[in-house]
């Protein structure tokens, strides 16, 4: 097996023990994976927002029905699942906002 000593800012690809090709390492590959969680966490964000809008949207139309005397039964359903919605949402924000800070701290 052969080792190379290669600077940091050179990336080399070596396929069947042969040197591919060496290019330097563009000038922003330190704060790559710091921009790449920022993104990911706007987007994440963003998403949020888009179903938590949902739930929101549900919770307003079951206040709407309520005044028509629609039944409680009907009601608890939509509020529990506007509430579910709500909730998964938060919990699987919480999930992809860990995931994404454990890949960026393994990135760096």
């Amino acid at each position: 097996m052969y080792s190379y000593l290669v600077p940091d800012d050179i990336q080399v690809t070596i396929e069947d023990g042969v040197v591919e090709e060496a290019i330097a390492a563009p000038f922003w590959a330190p704060v790559a994976p710091i921009w790449k969680f920022l993104v990911h966490t706007v987007v994440g964000i963003l998403i949020f927002v888009i179903i938590g809008a949902a739930a929101v949207g549900i919770d307003l139309g079951v206040q709407s029905l309520e005044p028509l005397h629609v039944s409680t039964e009907i009601v608890v359903v939509l509020k529990l699942g506007a509430w579910a919605i709500l909730a998964t949402d938060i919990f699987l924000l919480f999930v992809f906002l860990f995931k994404t800070a454990r890949r960026m701290v393994r990135e760096l």
